[in-house]
């Protein structure tokens, strides 16, 4: 099967592009490998003035596919590119409507700059804007699959599903940072208008948003904290759960089960918050590379019949109640397939009681 998402890298060599490359490709790589999804993370070394003929066979031959080129600093003999050469090649291709293809362009301070509709990010100095950069690089992709997939708003939205008994000053803390970086974030107190019906407020912002549920030691003992949560996974929403407890819970929501977790210091520093941010951009990255294979008018693999039938992660009993498994009703024999990582034998019993006959497969069981 095609991937689905393919990010790209076009520098001259230098050492310190050869950092950015191998830091970016390590954790994406890790991350999509841990997912289950069919993620391509190609670290060739195109160079820029190279002869564009490769590249562009590569972009005939994955045509579904989004394919992200981050091209580093330039030097400025290359601005405009070369006729024939990978960027001449990369900047046809960008603006015609009818690929997918994106161009992101790391700058240094006085780095000649691409012209056309791109993105630019500058260029990490240490860690700490390391994390900044790649939290950017993912916005940007995040609002290009948006437009693509759903022709809807281009800004990633964030759900903060919070205790007010001990986590509001914690989500108040990441609201502000978040909206600092461009992003929106629900956080009720401040989002609901008066006269607005909460509950049906609620509601909407959960299924059409980002996930992040701060699980501190009251979280599973409020009603909405846990409805909010189990909400998020009935709709196939991205979730990213961070654990911040500093006592611990006297019972866990069930809730909680199969879904990603970061673990948060408190109180929180800056770098904490952005590591958050980070993870639960890429839960939402992956979720909608899955959507776009899948359900998103993609091709499954030739060996899986599996009809429609697909959950958006590794699934629980709480999955079974998603719309698409309630109104498909799975037959005897019939196939779901997941991401990943695959369920062991315990779990895979667990969902036969509820789901007789019904076989669920990992993606990665198929390879």
């Amino acid at each position: 099967m095609d991937p689905r998402l393919a990010i790209h890298f076009v520098h001259s060599g230098s050492d310190q592009s050869l950092k950015f490359v191998s830091a970016l490709a390590a954790e994406l790589c890790q991350s999509a490998e841990t997912a289950g999804l069919s993620v391509l993370i190609d670290t060739r070394h195109w160079q820029p003035d190279a002869p564009g003929e490769a590249l562009g066979k590569l972009l005939s031959r994955y045509r579904c596919t989004l394919h992200v080129f981050v091209v580093l600093p330039l030097r400025s003999e290359l601005i405009p590119p070369p006729a024939g050469s990978v960027l001449a090649t990369l900047t046809r291709a960008a603006e015609d409507n009818s690929t997918w293809v994106m161009l992101v362009q790391v700058c240094e301070p006085h780095s000649p700059r691409l012209k056309g509709e791109l993105q630019f990010l500058s260029m990490p100095k240490s860690d700490t804007d390391r994390v900044v950069c790649h939290i950017q690089l993912i916005q940007a992709i995040l609002r290009k699959l948006q437009l693509l997939l759903f022709q809807g708003s281009t800004k990633p939205k964030l759900f903060l599903s919070h205790s007010k008994y001990d986590g509001r000053e914690l989500a108040e803390m990441f609201s502000r940072d978040t909206v600092n970086r461009g992003l929106d974030a629900f956080f009720d107190e401040e989002t609901i208008s008066l006269g607005e019906d909460w509950r049906e407020s609620i509601r909407h912002a959960v299924v059409g948003s980002i996930v992040i549920a701060f699980e501190t030691d009251q979280f599973s003992s409020r009603y909405w904290c846990r409805h909010e949560v189990m909400l998020a996974k009935v709709t196939d929403r991205p979730i990213l759960l961070v654990l911040c407890q500093q006592k611990g819970e006297p019972q866990r929501a069930p809730h909680a089960g199969a879904l990603p977790t970061v673990r948060l210091s408190l109180p929180p520093e800056t770098s904490g918050l952005k590591q958050v941010l980070l993870e639960a951009l890429k839960q939402a990255l992956f979720t909608f590379v899955w959507t776009a294979t899948t359900k998103g008018g993609g091709q499954y693999p030739p060996q899986a019949d599996v009809g429609g039938c697909v959950f958006v992660r590794t699934p629980d009993p709480i999955s079974l109640l998603t719309d698409d498994f309630k109104s498909l009703r799975c037959t005897v024999g019939s196939t779901w397939l997941y991401p990943g990582p695959a369920l062991d034998e315990d779990a895979a019993a667990v969902l036969q009681t509820f789901a007789p006959g019904v076989r669920f497969v990992s993606l990665l069981e198929l390879d």
